[in-house]
């Protein structure tokens, strides 16, 4: 909300660019930034360190999360200053609003989904994931719901599950 927030203004009011294109920029701006922050956060237990499903994953974000939120904020906007003369950033609070509840029910069963069958890619994204959740806990197969102890220093990702040999994640 923020930042979709701060680029309309800067956009809107900064370098007085129309509101629908500004509203258009801004949301797309938001859309990317949220996707890293679900990414990282929301759902970091249902990601895989692939590439495959990481960029599958941004399809689908953009795919439910992006038509919702560009045609939302479009139609909203449009409805709020151009029909009824409400403030631009007070109207995109207002179609912030309605649409986020949508696009967290899509993102929870769409984009962000469990996957039933192991990731085998072999391009690993641990770079992109430097963050670690320290040395206590456990390890979760997604699959078969096995738990080991974790060892501190070995990602759970880079371990296999004794039971199926679905790649772990953490707990």
């Amino acid at each position: 909300m923020i930042v979709q927030l701060f680029l309309l203004a800067l956009l809107a009011q900064g370098l007085q660019v129309h509101y629908l294109l500004a509203t258009l920029l801004a949301v797309e701006g938001a859309i990317l930034h949220n996707f890293v922050w679900h990414e990282l956060w929301t759902w970091k237990d249902k990601r895989s360190n692939s590439r495959r499903a990481l960029f599958s994953r941004l399809l689908r974000f953009h795919l439910a999360n992006g038509t919702t939120s560009l045609v939302g904020n479009l139609v909203l906007m449009e409805l709020a200053v151009g029909h009824f003369q409400i403030p631009i950033l007070a109207a995109n609070l207002l179609a912030i609003a309605a649409c986020s509840i949508v696009n967290f029910l899509l993102s929870n069963s769409f984009v962000f989904k469990h996957e039933n069958k192991p990731d085998r890619d072999s391009d690993n994204l641990q770079p992109f994931y430097p963050l670690a959740a320290g040395p206590a806990g456990h390890c979760l197969c997604p699959s078969c719901q096995q738990k080991v102890e974790h060892v501190a220093g070995q990602p759970c990702n880079q371990q296999k599950c004794p039971n199926c040999g679905t790649p772990m994640i953490r707990e």
